[in-house]
């Protein structure tokens, strides 16, 4: 039966029972390019630097000098050779991850802006766990519409069985980027309800942020009113 034809929370269970045994390939991987960029920097300074340094010997530099030298230029040709590959290696691994992201993300879209169901939190949470880490921002926004439209709703013995470890992270997750400030201070306000001692740490930075600071200090209220 087409998604149309179907009440938005079954529309959502559809999908989620189709995504779920493939959700592992909707996960990118992020290669840290400004670190590499600034090693490679540093690497061919320290061998300008090297080379540049032996000149002061009159072409018969100590031996200690010449291996160091010989040693940044393998690492520097090693380097220069590995970027490249991993960087077409990347583009392969995660062109078919991002086309898995763009068809889930387009057969949620006009099913959640209709949900409104709280049963239908953990299925929601289910797809922030599997697309936030990866799914460009501009494909989440109907997810985090939804959530931050359904999640203050549930109950908190409701929220102590669904918030599963991997949940709670993914909720840490919006926390920490702050991209969606409303959807952010609800995350908070929930693992405060839950008492998830693990955003501790991310709670006592965010209060220091305009935007997040009412929130931040219910999250660390809750957590001292549990403090024996």
């Amino acid at each position: 039966m087409p998604l149309q034809q179907l009440a938005p929370e079954e529309a959502l269970e559809t999908v989620h029972r189709a995504v779920q045994p493939r959700a592992h390939h909707l996960k990118t991987v992020r290669m840290p390019w400004k670190r590499l960029g600034k090693f490679g920097g540093r690497l061919t300074l320290f061998l300008v630097g090297l080379l540049y340094l032996s000149v002061f010997f009159n072409g018969n530099p100590p031996r200690a000098l010449m291996f160091l030298a010989g040693l940044a230029m393998i690492l520097w040709l090693a380097f220069a050779f590995l970027v490249p590959l991993i960087f077409v290696c990347s583009i392969v691994f995660n062109l078919p991850r991002e086309r898995a992201i763009a068809q889930t993300t387009e057969a949620l879209s006009p099913i959640l802006g209709l949900c409104c169901l709280t049963e239908s939190a953990p299925l929601l949470l289910d797809f922030l766990v599997w697309l936030e880490p990866s799914a460009p921002r501009e494909r989440l926004r109907s997810l985090h519409a939804a959530l931050v439209r359904i999640l203050p709703r549930v109950g908190e013995d409701a929220l102590q069985q669904i918030l599963t470890p991997e949940r709670r992270q993914a909720l840490r997750l919006i926390c920490d980027r702050l991209e969606n400030t409303e959807l952010a201070k609800i995350a908070l306000l929930v693992l405060g309800s839950v008492q998830d001692r693990a955003t501790i740490p991310l709670a006592q930075r965010l209060r220091k942020s305009p935007l997040t600071s009412d929130a931040a200090e219910a999250f660390l209220d809750a957590m001292q009113a549990t403090t024996p």
